[in-house]
């Protein structure tokens, strides 16, 4: 996937990837499309613009590479996830799926320019930028939870409690959003805080405990996973490291107490819907839509259009939907809008990425864990325009992370 955007990283590339960063919780939009229920609406956001700007710069890199078949193994299978949602789009036109094309188109290019980085002061740029928006959402939300309202002046959903408390959301569309920002930022801090040492270090290390603070707030246990996760991979780092050990306590201990200090709230979320409740209700979200699968499984329902299909798979055979939500799994909700091979795709892009991960070291490795049981267990990543933005900078986070000298497998880290 490097390979996309040449030898350096060039400026405008740069900037336009920190707006795409700080725009990226922007609430403000223009509704082309409206509608009722939000999964039919046509919205362009903010972050669409340094989006749109950064797809300009990279277009004419990706021809080059394109043509010289110099992609990689990431790059060649991101590029035909484009091309079969592109094609699914063709075969199943409407302006959901035209909106999550380029914002998949978009998030690509996010991942490369972030993978690109090499220069220090451009990483840091970026990551600094990264930091702030997330600390931001971190302050906002523990306003929001001990006020017990969402403290925003525009139209929301209605307030999810759990417990006594309420589910924050910062400025993103839901908590489950705010966690995976969370998450991203946290974990690619720890890159940096390894590396530093000091007032440095500290430095990092409080950025990383105060952006992972969301996860313990929202009350979403795949947020949780994930933080488990991550603190696994970065664990072997710790014996060798005391930059790895110091970044390692601030992630656990920046998730761990504020969950503690809402247990009430964890244990009534636990209490109203179990684990079990739960997992039987993503089984219903995938079985109804499987006659929906099986209509088209070449080219699926059209990209951007899962709960569109639903609302007529309900006018024509009236009580087959449980809920008007796509399947709570990524690439289940690409096997539905774009077809069998784009999921197969989907599916294959992320092991490359695991393997990438692996062999770049524990910091790559907490990236890609952080969002996997996102990935798996929910939708919001590919069915909102912030999560469509979050995989790619989680995409490159892992791709251009590569603190430790070797991997690990005990081989050289690569980078290339």
């Amino acid at each position: 996937m490097t390979s996309l955007m040449g030898a350096g990283l060039r400026r405008g590339h740069l900037y336009a990837l920190v707006f795409v960063i700080v725009l990226l919780p922007s609430p403000a939009h223009v509704v082309l499309v409206d509608d009722p229920h939000s999964y039919f609406q046509v919205a362009p956001r903010l972050s669409d613009l340094p989006l749109a700007a950064l797809l300009a710069l990279s277009l004419p890199a990706t021809i080059v590479a394109l043509r010289r078949r110099a992609l990689g193994a990431t790059g060649t299978l991101a590029a035909a996830l484009l091309a079969l949602v592109a094609v699914a789009l063709v075969a199943h036109p409407s302006w959901q799926g035209l909106q999550t094309l380029f914002r998949l188109a978009g998030a690509t290019a996010a991942a490369v320019a972030f993978a690109r980085l090499s220069a220090p002061r451009e990483r840091r740029l970026v990551l600094v930028a990264l930091a702030l928006t997330a600390l931001t959402q971190t302050a906002l939300a523990l306003a929001q939870l001990a006020v017990g309202d969402l403290l925003v002046a525009y139209e929301h959903d209605p307030l999810i409690t759990v417990g006594p408390f309420i589910r924050p959301a910062g400025t993103l569309p839901n908590g489950f959003v705010l966690a995976g920002l969370a998450l991203v930022a946290a974990t690619a801090l720890a890159r940096p805080a390894v590396s530093a040492r000091g007032a440095g270090l500290l430095a990092w290390s409080g950025a990383i405990a105060l952006a992972v603070a969301p996860v313990g707030v929202v009350f979403s246990r795949a947020a949780a996973l994930g933080a488990a996760l991550a603190a696994t991979a970065l664990a072997p780092g710790a014996l060798r490291s005391t930059g790895a050990r110091v970044a390692l306590a601030a992630f656990v201990a920046g998730a761990a107490l504020p969950a503690l200090a809402v247990a009430e709230g964890w244990a009534a979320r636990s209490g109203e819907f179990p684990a079990t409740a739960s997992g039987d209700l993503r089984l219903a979200l995938i079985a109804q839509t499987l006659p929906l699968v099986a209509e088209d499984p070449l080219l699926g329902v059209g990209p951007g259009r899962a709960v569109p299909a639903l609302r007529e798979l309900e006018a024509r055979a009236p009580g087959s939907v449980v809920r008007f939500q796509p399947a709570h799994s990524v690439p289940f909700v690409v096997a539905l809008e774009a077809g069998i091979p784009a999921a197969i795709a989907s599916v294959a892009l992320l092991a490359a990425l695991a393997v990438s991960a692996w062999r770049r070291g524990p910091e790559a490795l907490a990236v890609h864990l952080a969002l996997l049981p996102y990935l798996l267990l929910d939708n919001y990543l590919w069915t909102s325009a912030p999560g469509m933005l979050l995989l790619g900078l989680w995409a490159g986070a892992q791709e251009g992370s590569s603190a430790s000298s070797t991997s690990m497998t005990g081989m050289p880290s690569r980078t290339g």
